[in-house]
């Protein structure tokens, strides 16, 4: 028997708050490790960064229209929350084994990261149907592209030195 997921936007952007989530964590505990203070600065300016996103994907959530939100599965328990949450932990940062004193592996693991996220919500593209928001799903994936082209752009930079 095969079963057919289908997600609405609401459903991903709640994945999409608690990845930005997990991503504060990530940047927030590095910060806390790196020895110097602009290394520092930068950690701590990717944690709002996230948070920013955090809450842009909140206030999404708040626009959506009706059907935006149509339950897809039928959920009396609101498992496919729960479901939600679990898998966007799936995509955390802290699961990636990181050297937080080695500034160069922070910046690789982030920009790793940010790519599988990417493909993640490339995938997650497949089970949302256009009625239901699949157009959201870019601007995710904008918003993610645009964290590569920071992390990359810090991590040449430290190169250069």
């Amino acid at each position: 028997m095969s079963m057919n997921i289908v997600f609405n936007i609401d459903q991903i952007l709640q994945m999409s708050e608690r990845i930005e989530e997990n991503n504060v964590r990530f940047y927030e505990q590095a910060a806390e490790k790196v020895e110097t203070a602009e290394n520092k600065a930068f950690l701590e300016k990717m944690a709002s960064f996230e948070k920013e996103h955090e809450s842009c994907f909140s206030s999404m959530r708040k626009e959506l229209s009706t059907e935006e939100k149509e339950q897809t599965t039928f959920d009396p328990e609101d498992q496919s929350m729960q479901y939600c949450q679990s898998h966007a932990d799936l995509q955390k940062l802290l699961n990636y084994d990181v050297d937080f004193s080695d500034y160069e592996e922070v910046l690789k693991a982030a920009i790793q990261h940010e790519k599988d996220a990417i493909l993640f919500y490339v995938g997650m593209k497949d089970f949302v149907p256009a009625r239901l928001g699949l157009d959201k799903i870019e601007d995710i994936i904008h918003e993610e592209m645009s964290h590569i082209n920071i992390l990359s752009r810090e991590l040449k930079k430290l190169k250069e030195l």
